[in-house]
Parts: structure tokens; C-alpha cells; sequence
């Protein structure tokens, strides 16, 4: 693969460096100068710019191989792609038939793909992010979406469900309610809804337990400085805004320990781990 510095190459390229494909890379929406919408690959922890990818892009799911999901939302058509990690192009592309793909999450137990429509008020599952998609009818439009390590499956947009054994949706209650959703990921032990920016606000993100049809809150991490999406890895949490990415402590919260990416409009995150 020939290597592309950021600087050569040109607003609507494509491109990524040969060392991207042994490093860890974090993935996130965003937009170029050129107003170009696009996709910055960042190895992490070292924060340095390896590539983009030249889309736009609604959401991002990444598998335990390292392939990266991303969805698209258009009013003709609604696609799902798969990228190997640090690769260019497609591998796959599944189609989305309700045109509003925004988030997206994979089963670690099954590999499973499930993708929230917000317009369409449904939720997608493909059996191991291939074929046809089972489709669950919504009562309201979810934007995220959230497997636990034991493959139970939550969606999200201020309004929180979870998928049950009888095949439907239901709601859990919770306290706290986000005014600015910005995601939801389990982060090994609790359930984290994203509080994003607001006015009035710096981002937080709200832990849960699951107990029947309830969310127990369990505590806030609060984040100082301003916040659009998030992505819990362990110990850390990497948060976009509107100046790059973050890194904080987790879940200790606070100031950031680490500052990468100069980003227009960023979004969604998600971090994809070297096979």
C-alpha cells in the first residue's frame, strides 16, 4: 500500500498509512476543512493521524476482528459498510431498507449486528453482520444501540429499551434523563448513557445498572470540557467535540489527560483493536 501523507493528499481522498493496519485506530466522524465529510483514523494511544476515510458517515460499530461498521442515512437509500481494519474500501455493504442507519453495535457472544433507524423506528439485527436483517418495530426513533457482554441488547435515544426474550422491545425506567443524548456503551460492569453538550453544560455520562424493567443509577462521570460522542475503553474514555478528541480517566472523569485531531463537526467514535 503506498503511503499518503495527510498533507498530499486531496480533500476527497481516501487513504491510510501501511503502519495503520498493526496499531490500534480510533475511528470518528467528522468533516474536513473542505467541508468534505470523512471518517479520521487515529492510532491510539499515540493520537497520531494514519488516514480517512472519504464518506459520510452516521455511525460506527467495530467487531472482535477489528472490522469497522459504518452506517449511512440517505432518503433513497440506507447502507451499512464494513471495513477490515485500517483498510480503504468496503468489503461489504448490507442494505439498510427503512433509510435511516445511525447507530450501530455488535454481539460479542455471536457477532451479531444491530443497527438503530431513527426515522424508521426500528431496529435492525443481522445474524453475524451478514444477509437479512431481523426487524423489531419501535415506539419511538432509537439513535444508538448497545450489546452487554451477555448479548443482551439495549437502544437508545433519550427514551432507553432493551430487546427481551419474547423477541419485543420494552422499556426500562430510569432517573436522570439525558436533555442531550450522545450514546450508550456497557462499559464491563454498567450501562453508559452519554449526556452530550448542551448551553447550559460539559458532558457526563451516566452509569447504570439493569434490574427488571429499571435502570439503577449508579454515579456520574463528569466530564470537563465539551462533548458530541464517546467511547469507553477500559480506563480511559475517548470523547469527541468540536475540537478534536479527548482522552479522560474512566470513570474518574475530570480534566483530560490527552488532547488529539483537529476535527470540524465531529460525532461518532469507536476504537478498533489490531487483529
Amino acid at each position: 500500500m503506498q503511503s499518503v501523507s495527510s498533507t498530499a493528499a486531496r480533500p476527497g481522498d481516501s487513504w491510510m498509512l501501511p503502519e495503520a493496519q498493526g496499531e490500534n485506530l480510533v475511528y470518528v466522524t467528522g468533516l474536513s476543512n473542505s467541508s468534505y465529510a470523512v471518517v479520521y483514523v487515529y492510532s491510539f494511544p499515540a493520537g497520531k493521524l494514519v488516514g480517512q476515510i472519504s464518506r459520510a458517515i452516521s455511525g460506527l460499530c467495530a467487531d472482535a476482528q477489528g472490522d469497522v461498521f459504518m452506517t449511512q442515512s440517505w432518503y433513497s437509500a440506507s447502507r451499512i459498510l464494513e471495513y477490515k481494519h485500517g483498510g480503504t474500501k468496503p468489503i461489504a455493504a448490507l442494505q439498510d431498507p427503512y433509510k435511516a442507519a445511525v447507530g450501530c453495535a455488535v454481539d460479542p457472544k455471536t457477532g451479531d449486528l444491530a443497527v438503530a433507524n431513527y426515522y424508521g423506528s426500528t431496529v435492525l439485527v443481522y445474524p453475524h453482520g451478514r444477509g437479512k436483517p431481523t426487524t423489531y418495530l419501535l415506539w419511538f426513533g432509537p439513535y444508538y444501540a448497545a450489546y452487554d457482554d451477555s448479548g443482551h441488547l439495549f437502544v437508545y435515544d433519550g427514551i432507553l429499551a432493551e430487546l427481551g426474550g419474547n423477541g419485543k422491545f420494552y422499556q426500562i425506567k430510569y432517573p436522570r434523563h439525558a436533555s442531550t443524548p450522545m450514546g450508550i456503551q456497557w462499559d464491563g460492569e454498567y450501562l453508559a448513557l452519554g449526556e452530550g453538550t448542551n448551553v447550559y453544560n460539559y458532558g457526563e455520562i451516566e452509569r447504570f445498572t439493569i434490574s427488571g424493567h429499571n435502570g439503577v443509577w449508579h454515579d456520574t462521570v463528569s466530564l470537563d470540557d465539551y462533548a458530541d460522542g464517546f467511547f469507553i475503553d477500559g480506563s480511559k474514555v475517548l470523547v469527541t467535540n468540536a475540537n478534536g478528541i479527548d482522552v479522560f480517566n474512566y470513570p474518574q472523569g475530570g480534566e483530560p489527560i490527552q488532547k488529539f485531531g483537529t476535527i470540524e463537526a465531529t460525532g461518532q467514535i469507536v476504537l478498533s483493536l489490531a487483529p
